[in-house]
């Protein structure tokens, strides 16, 4: 095999991944622009992109704290300030968030799935 063969292989390759590429975007542009849409309506309504702080006492042993916000929040950025404090982040579905483990089951918060 020659290296003209191989640079025509790839070349044809490159130009494949190209067509579907193009393709899978017209086959699926209206979903694209939907999922645009509601991207672009949270951006809108998360103002600056946090809310006032609530502040908790946490007592010794276990605690029961409510997930507040609308949307979902990676777990590990929510308590990124305060990790060195918390043995084990825990939901209603048993998944769990256990930084001493670096064990992450449990990877967003969502407000309908930890609060009942």
């Amino acid at each position: 095999m020659s290296q003209a063969d191989v640079d025509a292989a790839v070349n044809a390759a490159v130009a494949a991944a190209e067509e579907l590429a193009a393709t899978v975007a017209a086959d699926h542009a209206a979903e694209l622009a939907e999922l645009q849409a509601l991207l672009d309506e949270a951006l809108a309504n998360a103002g600056s992109g946090s809310c006032d702080p609530i502040y908790i006492d946490i007592l010794e042993g276990w605690n029961i704290v409510g997930y507040t916000l609308p949307f979902g929040q990676d777990v590990a950025a929510t308590v990124a300030d305060i990790v060195g404090d918390i043995e084990i982040i825990k939901n209603n579905a048993a998944q769990v968030y256990w930084p001493e483990f670096d064990l992450m089951v449990l990877e967003i918060l969502f407000l309908d799935k930890v609060t009942k």
